[in-house]
């Protein structure tokens, strides 16, 4: 089972995806799993924005979106993992 989750933060899905990692908590970013046309045009928009502030370059980009699998995991796991998440989001 999975769920698809859209992150609202100026952290990229790399940087989400490799934060978590390192907390034990695994998930994917869906763009890993786009067609290669889809992916180009999105590293093109990225490198558009890079003159842009922060704030102005998350406004023109797409937010994250993280694949999260929970169909192996206890009501607990889930609830920790997301906790962490939400934490690392807010930061």
């Amino acid at each position: 089972l999975h769920l698809l989750v859209q992150v609202d933060t100026a952290l990229s899905e790399e940087e989400l995806c490799c934060m978590a990692a390192e907390k034990g908590v695994k998930v994917s970013g869906i763009s890993k799993y786009l067609f290669p046309e889809i992916q180009s045009r999105k590293k093109a928009e990225a490198e558009t924005t890079e003159a842009f502030s922060a704030e102005e370059s998350r406004k023109k980009t797409e937010l994250p979106v993280l694949l999260l699998g929970y169909g192996k995991l206890t009501e607990s796991e889930i609830a920790q993992g997301l906790k962490w998440l939400g934490k690392v989001v807010k930061a």
